[in-house]
């Protein structure tokens, strides 16, 4: 049977516990990370990031301290969505971006994505090298630790540059918009990046409290989204959109809303 903490197509995912996603397994992880980038350069710089899930804090934790006793430098962002991690892994110039995220799976699983310098996804070849390095007895130097470091308003660089993404030829004024972060990372970003473009959004799934994320919110459950569309849009008789947010950025505009709603919510 295939080991649950092998690199899948998506990272390292699997459930909080002893012989699954532990402190002790960030950690190991951590340190095979590190002598694996560092066995190809002299300095090396790993943003980190997590979403709202209450182990993430534990295990980005964990994960940094063995990056660090490899040699590694870490800029711990916190809780962010994937994509702003893989934009400030390029931005800085660091030489890999890691997200502790299971992306839509409930709160009891957890795992490590990881992003190259381009802030695309790490190479199958680096994966490996990674993955046989788990098996190391690493001796730690007191001489070459890696140490912690800090991006300064990794928030505000992140909401900037969404802001800049949208077409200037396109504008969310007098747009309302029913938004679904759930209770996701993006629940802190989302909501203020469509406000400062001049929408009024309706936000649910925006009140992560470490153990609801995707619990009947988010992608796998666009009912709740699709209700909120229908309740606002037949009290205020105006343009509506729905926006569903999982680690990566959906946007279902208007005249798509009742196909998607006929084709998730009808048993046939």
């Amino acid at each position: 049977m295939k080991n649950e903490l092998e690199f899948g197509t998506d990272g390292i995912r699997g459930p909080v516990s002893e012989k699954g996603i532990s402190p002790e397994f960030a950690l190991k992880l951590g340190i095979a990370t590190g002598a694996t980038l560092k066995s190809r350069r002299e300095t090396v710089d790993v943003v980190i990031g997590r979403d709202t899930r209450s182990s993430g804090d534990m295990l980005a934790s964990a994960f940094s301290s063995g990056l660090n006793q490899a040699g590694a430098n870490v800029f711990n962002v916190g809780i962010m969505p994937s994509p702003a991690v893989a934009f400030l892994t390029k931005s800085i110039g660091a030489n890999v971006g890691v997200v502790v995220s299971a992306s839509h799976n409930m709160f009891r699983d957890n795992g490590f994505k990881f992003f190259s310098g381009s802030g695309k996804k790490i190479p199958e070849l680096v994966e490996k090298k990674i993955q046989n390095n788990l098996k190391l007895n690493y001796v730690i130097n007191p001489c070459k630790l890696g140490a912690q470091k800090k991006i300064q308003d990794a928030d505000g660089r992140y909401i900037e540059f969404c802001k800049s993404c949208f077409p200037r030829n396109l504008s969310l004024r007098d747009k309302k918009i029913v938004l679904d972060a759930a209770n996701g990372a993006a629940s802190f970003c989302a909501g203020k990046i469509l406000s400062e473009l001049g929408a009024e959004v309706i936000e649910i799934g925006n009140k992560p409290n470490g153990i609801n994320i995707n619990d009947s919110v988010g992608t796998l459950f666009p009912q709740k989204l699709i209700e909120q569309f229908f309740v606002f849009r037949q009290i205020l008789e105006s343009p509506w959109m729905v926006m569903g947010i999982d680690s990566s950025w959906l946007i279902i505009w208007e005249e798509f809303t009742m196909v998607m709603s006929c084709c998730t919510l009808s048993p046939n």
